[in-house]
């Protein structure tokens, strides 16, 4: 809300109006209309949110808004609902209200999509017609009787392909369907964008210590491959994969973490995990074999000691609340003598080493049943 507020405050310091924000000096009256605004920020080109700012006028300032047609977010959700949209896809919105100079101002929120283009398969309330394609350039609106311009159009659906992105950004895209790979030999390569390819090669490097969480699966047995993300035969990144349990697993290393009850503290516990919609993650995911009976046990027991965050931010959060557990952290963490004689045929001439294996283990059980609890309690 701080960040958002700060924007706002910036735009209207502009007094001038762009390509994701315009001003308003009360809601609509008609839903018509407002569907119309909405649909034109919803087309934009941009990866930004955009806003529809209400209780501002250019000549007056900030005016504050009125309760006259003023709207919450469950009035905006059910017209949205309502509406006939082409795929059954409404723009995603959302409103927040903020006080600027002692005033509320509401803000409709535009969410940025790359489902677009958005439009009407019905006529609406007379004013958004059927399949006419609205957008905005600038700070001019798509009139209501017209659609978009061809330069305009293609780069809504260059934008809805990644088409105008980095090479980077295209394969964060195409990870997510699978089904749009082709297995060549030596790893994958896209049937719509042949130039992108995944290619794999075995690491022979010799390593003295496994990772952790192979003792966590059936078997230790362990062995590595690199994995390089190709361009027109451009390397643009690569990656370790792990291959566990005997060969009946495999996936991309997760991130190391090193949590710390303060910053002041040298002592850390540290443990693995991912961030959801990250390339690492989106690789994560593009290695599961759900057809694989034997692979999907190996990722159960996988996924009971390394995390997946939504997001950074759950991430710091989930910290927090570590903070506030300290206790009951370092009781589920600590290695007991009956779980280093149960576990004895881990490093069985390293009693000091097995404890930090096993410890790192209880960390990622402990740290996933907490990240349960925050999101059952969110």
């Amino acid at each position: 809300m701080k960040n958002l507020k700060e924007k706002i405050k910036l735009l209207i310091e502009s007094n001038k109006e762009g390509d994701y924000w315009d001003f308003k000096r009360q809601w609509h009256k008609e839903n018509g209309t407002l569907l119309h605004d909405i649909l034109c920020f919803a087309n934009t080109i941009h990866d930004k949110d955009c806003f529809i700012i209400f209780g501002y006028d250019e000549q007056e300032g900030v005016v504050g808004v009125k309760d006259d047609y003023r709207k919450k977010q469950a009035d905006i959700l059910d017209m949205l609902s309502n509406i006939k949209f082409a795929g059954d896809n409404p723009p995603r919105v959302s409103i927040e209200t903020i006080i600027i100079r002692k005033k509320e101002v509401d803000v409709l929120i535009i969410h940025n999509s790359y489902d677009l283009p958005f439009f009407v398969t019905k006529d609406y309330k007379q004013i958004c017609k059927t399949g006419l394609i609205y957008s905005r350039i600038g700070d001019k609106n798509t009139p209501k009787n017209e659609t978009t311009n061809l330069i305009m159009m293609k780069r809504i659906w260059e934008k809805r392909f990644r088409i105008n992105k980095s090479a980077i950004d295209q394969f964060k895209y195409l990870l997510d369907k699978k089904e749009h790979w082709e297995e060549n030999g030596n790893g994958w390569y896209n049937i719509y964008r042949p130039s992108l390819q995944i290619v794999e090669l075995y690491d022979e490097t010799d390593r003295n210590r496994l990772e952790f969480y192979a003792y966590h699966m059936y078997s230790d047995s362990t062995m590595y491959k690199t994995l390089k993300l190709m361009s027109n035969a451009s390397e643009l990144k690569e990656f370790q994969v792990i291959i566990l349990d005997g060969g009946r697993y495999q996936t991309i290393t997760p991130d190391w973490e090193h949590f710390r009850f303060s910053n002041r503290d040298r002592l850390s516990y540290p443990y693995k995990y991912y961030i959801a919609n990250t390339l690492n993650h989106k690789i994560y995911e593009f290695l599961i074999d759900y057809d694989s009976h034997e692979y999907m046990i190996c990722k159960r027991k996988f996924e009971e000691i390394i995390i997946t965050f939504k997001s950074a931010k759950e991430q710091e959060e989930v910290h927090l609340l570590l903070r506030s557990k300290k206790e009951k952290f370092l009781e589920a963490v600590s290695v007991t003598e009956t779980q280093l004689d149960q576990y004895n045929y881990i490093e069985p001439d390293n009693k000091e080493y097995r404890k930090i294996i096993l410890e790192r283990i209880n960390t990622g059980i402990y740290i996933n049943k907490i990240v349960k609890e925050f999101r059952q309690e969110m």
